[in-house]
């Protein structure tokens, strides 16, 4: 009797103890839910936060609502709030590196950063009754830029939008890149990023996607896949003749007023007061208007950058004397902007003359406003085999082919140490003549003028514990 008393006790414990164990594993695992479900708020809040920083902070210069709450989703269910208002331009910006180690952040990259209040909605229990409670956490967001052909992306493919499609443009000839490439697709992300063989011809096309998760890219005013990085008065940040025009009156200002920083335009039969740019012709449909460009001509003359508007059918781009090409590296960037529209009273320009061996940094901005895209073909003229010009070229709308002429001149290849960026046909050169695209090392200047791709990144701030 009294063993049986025993048993029975020994069993009342065991089962006592096995409901208590039940019961707080029950309440771990409700402890676990209420952590899952709380860090899942935060992620929608910090998803908020990312979402305030494409949409504002990415595409202005300043907080135009104050310190407004930011929710998208509407009633608290993830909301972001700048702890403090900002100003400045997020891609004309430099504060802080990247953190993330994976993105595209080469050296010195641009960042603008913002702390947030992140609100989401917490759900807790009442007598079993499902309560949703506020909630926050602390986040920190970067808009980062950097130029991608400066960090290694020597050739580069953007999306146009044609009609409603939004189209590739077509990479043909003998192109040898010495780096990556990058096709930009819809969305402001990448189909393509790869980095070409060393030393061997590639095909352009067809390459093959990127198996590599990839950070949203921007690479003009919006996340369309247009790109608009020349001369776009919505988005001066990002846009060249805005921030030429900018460097031009800053300079004036603080009383150096140097030749080189000087913007010569070209309009029509508007001649050049500078000696190191001429004009000739007339203003017509049928004769060729030409303007010739000198790099440098003397010690300290530098030749001011210029500005086509419209009236030029061709540009011949004039390297310095030989004796004048040690110090190029030290020399101001120059900047050659082709803005042009559409007129039936004068010829759009065609045609493009590289002269010689030119080692100063140059930037070639070619874009028009026509609906059918023009064809500017770039011809080498060299008195040697190899021809080497420090240049990046942007093309908006413009197609760019690229040309040997033969005798009199011997160049048949092209280095071209800087980049192209294109919306438009590429057209390298064909037969034995060869384009070669190299990095540029020497940036001091071009990070100034140089078009930049932007990315988001967020993190949780750093006295948070999801």
């Amino acid at each position: 009797m009294v063993m049986a008393l025993v048993i029975m006790g020994i069993v009342t414990f065991g089962f006592v103890a096995w409901v208590r164990l039940l019961g707080q594993r029950g309440r771990a695992g409700e402890l676990e839910e209420q952590n899952v479900r709380r860090r899942l708020a935060a992620l929608n809040a910090e998803a908020a936060s990312r979402e305030y920083l494409l949409m504002k902070v990415m595409t202005a210069a300043s907080d135009t609502n104050g310190l407004a709450l930011y929710d998208p989703l509407g009633n608290g269910w993830g909301t972001a709030k700048a702890l403090l208002p900002w100003t400045g331009a997020a891609l004309a910006t430099k504060e802080r590196a990247a953190l993330n180690p994976f993105s595209p952040a080469w050296d010195n990259p641009y960042g603008k950063e913002l702390t947030f209040t992140a609100g989401y909605k917490n759900l807790t229990f009442s007598n079993e009754t499902p309560v949703w409670t506020d909630d926050s956490a602390k986040f920190t967001g970067t808009v980062n830029s950097r130029n991608a052909m400066l960090g290694g992306d020597l050739l580069i493919a953007q999306t146009k939008k044609v009609g409603t499609a939004l189209v590739a443009p077509s990479l043909s000839g003998n192109i040898n890149v010495y780096g990556g490439i990058i096709q930009f697709a819809v969305g402001g992300g990448y189909s393509v990023r790869r980095t070409a063989t060393r030393d061997s011809f590639i095909q352009l096309s067809g390459g093959l996607p990127s198996n590599l998760a990839s950070t949203p890219l921007n690479s003009g005013t919006g996340y369309s896949g247009e790109w608009n990085v020349i001369n776009n008065t919505s988005n001066t940040a990002n846009s060249l003749l805005h921030r030429l025009e900018a460097a031009r009156d800053a300079s004036v200002a603080g009383g150096v007023n140097a030749r080189a920083s000087r913007i010569v335009t070209l309009a029509k039969s508007v001649a050049s007061n500078d000696a190191g740019i001429t004009w000739s012709g007339t203003v017509s449909t049928s004769s060729v208007n030409q303007a010739t460009i000198t790099s440098y001509e003397g010690v300290a003359a530098d030749t001011p950058n210029v500005v086509v508007k419209d009236g030029i059918s061709e540009l011949i781009l004039k390297a310095p004397p030989a004796s004048l090409r040690s110090d190029a590296g030290t020399r101001q960037v120059q900047v050659i902007i082709s803005d042009q529209t559409t007129s039936v009273n004068y010829q759009a320009l065609t045609s493009i003359r590289l002269r010689g061996t030119n080692p100063r940094r140059t930037l070639l901005a070619l874009k028009s406003t026509s609906a059918s895209s023009p064809e500017v073909t770039i011809f080498v003229e060299d008195s040697v085999a190899l021809s080497q010009w420090n240049l990046i070229i942007l093309a908006e709308n413009v197609r760019v082919k690229f040309s040997f002429p033969g005798s009199p001149y011997l160049s048949t290849a092209l280095t071209m140490v800087g980049g192209i960026q294109t919306d438009s046909t590429l057209s390298g050169p064909t037969g034995s003549n060869t384009l070669n695209l190299k990095l540029e090392t020497i940036t001091s200047g071009l990070d100034q003028f140089a078009q930049r791709m932007g990315w988001v990144e967020t993190y949780l701030g750093r006295d948070e514990k999801l």
